[in-house]
C-alpha cells in the first residue's frame, strides 16, 4: 500500500489521531482483510479509510471481480459497528484537510447538514 503523506498531514492539521496503517481484520470470520488506515479515538471509536486507487485507470476496485470483493469487505466493515469512509487517490493527495474533515465530521456524529456543506466545499 503506498502511504498518502499529503492525507496524513491533512489529518494531523486538524489534530486526528494518528491512524494505524494495514491493519488486518475480520480474522474471527476467517478473511484476512487490511483496512488502509483504521483512527481510533480515545474514547474507542474507529472508523476505517479507504483510499481507491486505479479510478481512471480501470484498477482493481472498479472492475467487477474487484468492486464486488470490496462490497463485501465494506459490508463487514458496517455489520462489526466499524463505520468506513472511501477517498480516490487524487482526493487523498489534493483534497486532504477536505478528507480529515469529512472523518472528524463522522466521528462528531454531525447532522446530515454539516457534512453536506463540507462535500459541497470541492
Amino acid at each position: 500500500m503506498k502511504t498518502y503523506f499529503e492525507f496524513l498531514a491533512g489529518c494531523a492539521a486538524i489534530s486526528l489521531p494518528v491512524p494505524e496503517q494495514e491493519v488486518q481484520f475480520a480474522k474471527e470470520q476467517g478473511r484476512k482483510w487490511r483496512t488502509d488506515y483504521l483512527f481510533t479515538f480515545d474514547d474507542g471509536t474507529q472508523i476505517a479509510v479507504e483510499i481507491e486507487g486505479g479510478v481512471w485507470s480501470k484498477g482493481r476496485h472498479i472492475r467487477p471481480k474487484g468492486f464486488i470483493a470490496d462490497m463485501h469487505k465494506y459490508n463487514c466493515y458496517v455489520m462489526l459497528g466499524i463505520p468506513i469512509l472511501r477517498f480516490t487517490s487524487d482526493q487523498a493527495t489534493k483534497q486532504p484537510i477536505w478528507c480529515a474533515r469529512m472523518i472528524k465530521a463522522t466521528y462528531e456524529k454531525q447532522p446530515i447538514k454539516e457534512l453536506f456543506k463540507i462535500i459541497q466545499k470541492t
